[in-house]
């Protein structure tokens, strides 16, 4: 810990007790990543949707995922587990809206 908040201070960046600390800890998270070699860690997710929709879907789903890790179609689904970065899941779960109707749901596996 004793790192970061060297690195924060020397960034210039002090917290403020009237804002949230969500909001404030991705506002520091990014001064760093401009300003030092780290990144987030990417979120591991399970994705279904009906088959028919895979065309559709799968152009999407490229665009969002740091890296696909398997793609299968079972039980008239297709089924998908990708590592994403933490700021494309509302993307992700707005995809598995468009197609509740059809079955379609996001899981997260694993944060990080």
């Amino acid at each position: 810990i004793g790192i970061v908040e060297r690195a924060l201070s020397e960034l210039h960046f002090n917290p403020v007790l009237n804002k949230p600390a969500k909001k404030q800890a991705l506002e520091a998270i990014k001064l760093l990543e401009g300003n030092y070699p780290i990144e987030r860690a990417p979120m591991s997710l399970k994705m279904s949707f009906p088959a028919s929709a895979r065309e559709e879907v799968e152009s999407k789903i490229k665009a969002m995922a740091f890296s696909i890790e398997s793609q299968d179609e079972r039980n008239e689904m297709y089924i998908v587990v990708l590592k994403i970065h933490p700021e494309k899941y509302r993307e992700c779960d707005g995809l598995t809206r468009d197609y509740k109707d059809g079955g379609a749901s996001v899981e997260v596996l694993q944060l990080a």
